[in-house]
């Protein structure tokens, strides 16, 4: 367990395959995740192929909850911080799950030499509307809240464990109640279709064919141009519970391929392409 200081707040981190000199970085969900999430489902079999770092986004997991800082371009900040503290000088590859598609997405968007790759899993996009979406979602109370973590957690790795479902909920809780996310992610401005046409990153984009945000694959299979869209049958979005032992190989078939980067050598699509 490790810790880097950014912007005053402690970041939890873990680092596996050490000395790999491939990079990848996985980024868990929001509010209701961390990167445990990762940890025991591909993690460890990634890191038989390349350096992993998982890192808990500020206010989860581990991490400090300031009251602010949530906004997207403080979380890619944050994430461009810690690969620096951590000596990562080369382009890494980013893989996220959900809001941390997103958060890969927007870093390669705006940090394009630092982004080798990405592996985008039920990805959503900050497109204009999706932060008042969002906030409408996790602004829920009472009896609608405790539904909704419920049917969150019903799919998440500790199911089993009662006490790892009451922990992470009252997180999450804490999270909504005592930061501003909320209000940052409101005032987070919107990735615009213009933007997404300009990067220029291969990407391997993955989504459930019953999945309630199938609607963005669309959006970047048309607009992104070097993205590889796969949709998956009888999935909806929580790809990494419903299919995990399929989704642990084709993540590590990705890996194997990948070439090692220099920041001087471009980065061919059929390099992420199965």
């Amino acid at each position: 367990m490790a810790f880097a200081t950014i912007n005053n707040n402690k970041i939890h981190y873990q680092i596996l395959g050490k000395g790999n000199p491939r990079k990848i970085v996985f980024l868990h969900g929001l509010a209701m995740d961390n990167l445990s999430s990762w940890f025991f489902t591909f993690a460890n079999p990634v890191a038989q192929h390349a350096e992993v770092l998982l890192y808990d986004m500020r206010g989860h997991g581990k991490s400090g909850r300031p009251k602010s800082g949530y906004t997207i371009n403080d979380l890619v900040n944050e994430l461009d911080a810690l690969l620096t503290h951590v000596g990562y000088d080369e382009p890494v590859y980013l893989a996220g799950n959900s809001f941390g598609g997103l958060v890969a997405l927007n870093f390669a968007q705006q940090m394009p030499q630092r982004t080798a790759g990405l592996l985008l899993i039920e990805s959503h996009l900050n497109l204009p509307g999706w932060s008042q979406y969002m906030v409408d979602c996790l602004s829920v109370e009472g009896e609608a809240w405790e539904t909704m973590i419920k049917t969150v957690f019903k799919d998440w790795m500790g199911r089993h464990s009662s006490r790892k479902r009451t922990k992470l909920g009252d997180c999450t809780t804490e999270l909504m109640n005592n930061t501003e996310l909320l209000n940052d992610l409101s005032n987070s401005p919107a990735l615009q279709l213009s933007q997404i046409r300009k990067i220029q990153t291969p990407t391997l984009v993955l989504y459930g064919m019953d999945s309630d945000v199938i609607h963005f694959s669309k959006v970047l299979d048309d607009y992104m141009p070097n993205s590889c869209v796969e949709l998956l049958a009888d999935c909806s979005h929580s790809i990494m519970w419903e299919k995990t032992d399929w989704l642990r190989q084709r993540i590590c078939d990705w890996v194997q391929s990948l070439p090692i980067t220099t920041p001087e050598e471009p980065l061919p699509l059929q390099a992420l392409e199965a």
